[in-house]
């Protein structure tokens, strides 16, 4: 069976445009739709699937299970050797106020990704497949998202399909809960909520797109390493919005080691601001090597 990404756009391509993410930001953007059903305490019913994880926090289990509180109806697909399948038998009976755990054994929704909200005022869906780029660069997926309440009941009309061919068992239950929460409109309020906190997360994306390609714009033109890694400290520091930050490029020796830092206002670039993060440097380097099993690879 086809990914939900997919069906959607073949039968909404028009109202429906993909747009490149990174990873990281597709997963916050999956906790800000479930935010606007926890802090408005919505009777909501929400709909996930989640990519496949060899392990799962207490906080995800924690969420899964307060998702599933209030009046609201959860349902989780997650592949067969997902541990957050053995949340099956320790949730008891099948009642409201328990999630619901679709174990997939199908490996073609392995990397599917997609959240589907419908409540009687606000609806909202997200979907993706990770590892997917029409436009074949790396480090991005594309994402499709809407509050259009007649693309939301298209989405369910599918996972009714699927969970009818794939769980007979639960299809009574889940159909009950959708025509218990059938969207009618869109709360233009909680739209603009969650839309303005989505608008944020892209811009800081975007920020770290352009830091990255003037970091290689750098690496192509010079070669000398000390401009690169300046360019590279300074442009890091603009991304991330920080009053300051440094780098340290390790040496055998200390006195070897090549340091560099980012100051917003270049007021503040002074001996004393620069031997405090010099300071804190060395303290890093110091825990690093003395846990060096934390390092990155």
């Amino acid at each position: 069976m086809h990914s939900l990404y997919d069906v959607l756009l073949k039968q909404h391509g028009r109202q429906l445009m993909p747009v490149r993410c990174a990873y990281s930001t597709i997963v916050q953007l999956h906790r800000y739709f479930e935010e606007v059903v926890l802090e408005n305490n919505l009777s909501a019913l929400v709909t996930e699937s989640l990519p496949l994880a060899a392990k799962r926090s207490a906080r995800e289990r924690a969420r899964i299970r307060e998702l599933a509180h209030g009046g609201r109806r959860a349902f989780f697909f997650v592949h067969q050797a997902d541990t957050l399948k053995e949340m099956v038998g320790s949730l008891g009976p099948e009642v409201l106020g328990t999630p619901v755990i679709f174990p997939q054994a199908d490996g073609s929704h392995l990397h599917e990704h997609f959240i589907v909200i419908a409540d009687a005022r606000f609806s909202a869906l997200l979907a993706t497949v990770h590892g997917r780029s029409s436009d074949g660069r790396m480090g991005g997926d594309e994402v499709i998202w809407t509050f259009e309440p007649d693309i939301v009941y298209s989405a369910l009309e599918y996972l009714m399909a699927r969970v009818s061919a794939e769980h007979p068992y639960h299809v009574q239950r889940f159909e009950e809960a959708v025509r218990t929460a059938m969207p009618k409109a869109t709360s233009l309020q909680l739209t603009i909520s969650v839309t303005t906190k989505m608008a944020h997360l892209l811009q800081e994306q975007a920020g770290r797109e352009i830091a990255v390609n003037r970091i290689a714009t750098a690496i192509r033109e010079s070669l000398e390493l000390g401009v690169i890694l300046q360019k590279t400290v300074d442009e890091v520091g603009t991304a991330l919005n920080v009053s300051s930050c440094a780098l340290r490029v390790e040496s055998p020796t200390p006195d070897q080691a090549l340091d560099y830092f980012y100051f917003d206002i270049p007021s503040k670039r002074s001996m004393r601001q620069t031997e405090k993060l010099s300071r804190h440097l060395e303290a890093h380097c110091r825990y690093l090597a003395e846990h060096h099993g934390n390092r990155g690879s």
